[in-house]
């Protein structure tokens, strides 16, 4: 069994894995486990949401990358 966004440390993918007289979640994308019941996960604020700040995160690399650009454009013309 897989639960999305379930993970209380990444808020990651967990799975269910049943070992030898043992069932635990482990996080796909952290490796975090949690033993016994489903961890509980509280409501993500949009904050926290971590689609909303890589899109933030990317707009900033973006906005550099063509800072840079300019820059490079402008020294090749000078020379």
């Amino acid at each position: 069994m897989m639960v999305a966004q379930a993970c209380p440390r990444c808020r990651g993918t967990l799975t269910r894995v049943e070992d030898v007289g043992d069932v635990y979640y482990s996080c796909v994308q952290c490796g975090h486990v949690a033993y016994g019941r489903l961890p509980a996960v509280t409501s993500i604020t949009p904050s926290e949401n971590w689609q909303v700040a890589e899109a933030a995160d990317r707009g900033a690399v973006r906005r550099r990358q063509l800072r840079r650009d300019r820059e490079r454009a402008a020294r090749q013309k000078a020379a």
